[in-house]
């Protein structure tokens, strides 16, 4: 996934700073295409970094989204 979607390597993953970078840059687009290789049914997520799919579950800090019927495609 690291490689072939977002287009990094192991060398920049290890670097400081750089995991959060990955993980901020992942939109509702890259998920739907994770939803449909990789088959993912659901995203859990900080509140902080919100997603526009249907959210199941939250509590203060995180959201768990389904993705199972999810129109966001």
């Amino acid at each position: 996934v690291f490689q072939n979607d977002l287009n990094y390597t192991i060398k920049k993953i290890k670097k400081e700073g750089y995991w959060k970078a990955i993980w901020q840059s992942v939109d509702e687009k890259l998920i739907n295409q994770w939803k449909n290789e990789y088959s993912i049914t659901h995203v859990i997520r900080e509140k902080s970094l919100p997603l526009n799919f249907p959210i199941i579950y939250e509590n203060q800090y995180y959201y768990i989204y389904t993705l199972i019927n999810s129109q966001n495609e």
